[in-house]
């Protein structure tokens, strides 16, 4: 069991690691300044991690992981044959501690790109992607039917994260009919 000081530490650093990035942006991030703010000293923080680099690696990773939960979760209701309408009443605790009550955490680490890697919005889009092409319905889309839906999703995760609150079922329902018929649909 991992001791609870390495525990705090780590928590300390992460918070503060999101509040600066935040505030000043990933590249203005010393590792002085994280430490000074995690009230820990720098060997501390070396401790913990390589570079802040491998800090924003692991804490992408580990929001990605939580991510694939709530996905697999839908999947399982997908399975049931529940569309989103229906499955949302499972989906919604999930989504809410994922997008709203770590808020800070995925709109500071949507502005992390690390060298050679995909940052968390590519990540996210790429698992939407593959979500909707392992559903029967969405398997005879179009690649052009495929990213609109997927765009539909990122613009429901963005309004999310940006408000803090999911938009209601029928005010999506409505946009995407009003949609339809700007194009005569």
């Amino acid at each position: 069991m991992t001791d609870l000081r390495i525990k705090r530490t780590e928590r300390a650093i992460k918070q503060s690691f999101i509040e600066l990035v935040l505030q000043v942006g990933f590249e203005h991030v010393s590792i002085q300044t994280l430490a000074d703010a995690a009230m820990i000293n720098r060997q501390t923080f070396y401790a913990h991690y390589a570079d802040k680099y491998q800090l924003a690696e692991r804490l992408i990773a580990a929001f990605v992981e939580d991510m694939d939960q709530l996905f697999a979760k839908r999947m399982q209701t997908a399975d049931a044959k529940l569309n989103l309408a229906d499955s949302s009443a499972s989906l919604l605790p999930l989504i809410d501690a994922l997008y709203i009550q770590r808020n800070d955490e995925v709109r500071a680490l949507r502005t992390i790109v690390l060298p050679n890697q995909l940052g968390l919005d590519a990540a996210i889009q790429t698992r939407i992607t593959n979500i909707f092409k392992l559903y029967d319905s969405t398997k005879t889309l179009t690649p052009f039917q495929l990213e609109v839906d997927v765009a539909l999703v990122m613009t429901i995760l963005n309004h999310t994260i940006a408000t803090k609150q999911l938009p209601d079922l029928v005010e999506v329902q409505t946009a995407v009919k009003k949609v339809a018929r700007l194009f005569n649909v």
